[in-house]
């Protein structure tokens, strides 16, 4: 009697585990890791703004992070990848929620900091700005870069998805202490654990 105990014991364990499991909702994510091939984005010196965004998304992917969160591309290698088609990615997945990176620049070397955008355009512009709060929230804690702030601009991949969207301005290039830290390992860390740290949290 106490072997058959055991087994059902065992059974309804295995069934409790397997519910629990299949009940974790999927979370999928778009990152649109700006510019790419011919185009730079902002230059300074010998620095990029598409090799500082290269580098974080590389470590977005190498990331460890939780089983039913799934991170996508809009693009791969260092590639030019054309806004609309870019678009046509992220509205046939259909994700949770889209982060553009990028790199700001001013001729004004003095400001400094980082800034995310939402579009007024957008067909989820309230879960867009939700998450633009928290997103800026979560960097403010984790990076060293001033938050300037949640702003709104009329980009084409924020109000052309179907999703919410945001856009991430991760510093100025032309700012010193802002491009020291975006070029470095240790701000690219931070920056990209920040990230993960978010997504990992999302909730729909």
């Amino acid at each position: 009697m106490k072997k058959y105990s055991k087994i059902i014991l065992i059974l309804l364990t295995l069934i409790f585990l397997s519910f629990n499991s299949n009940s974790v909702e999927e979370i999928n994510v778009v990152i649109d890791s700006g510019h790419g091939g011919s185009d730079y984005g902002n230059i300074r010196n010998e620095f990029t703004e598409k090799a500082i965004i290269d580098s974080i998304t590389k470590k977005l992917k190498n990331s460890k992070i939780k089983p039913n969160v799934k991170l996508h591309f809009t693009r791969i290698d260092d590639e030019n990848v054309a806004y609309k088609k870019r678009v046509e990615f992220i509205n046939t997945i259909q994700p949770d929620l889209v982060i553009s990176l990028h790199v700001n620049s001013l001729l004004n070397s003095e400001a400094n900091g980082f800034e995310v955008y939402v579009s007024p355009e957008s067909k989820a512009i309230e879960k867009s700005k939700q998450y633009a709060e928290e997103m800026a929230k979560k960097l403010e804690e984790k990076i060293t870069l001033k938050n300037r702030g949640v702003k709104s601009a009329s980009l084409f991949i924020l109000k052309k998805s179907e999703v919410p969207a945001i856009c991430l301005e991760l510093g100025f290039l032309s700012n010193d202490n802002d491009r020291d830290y975006l070029i470095s390992d240790v701000g690219q860390n931070q920056i990209s654990n920040a990230i993960i740290e978010f997504i990992s949290n999302l909730n729909k």
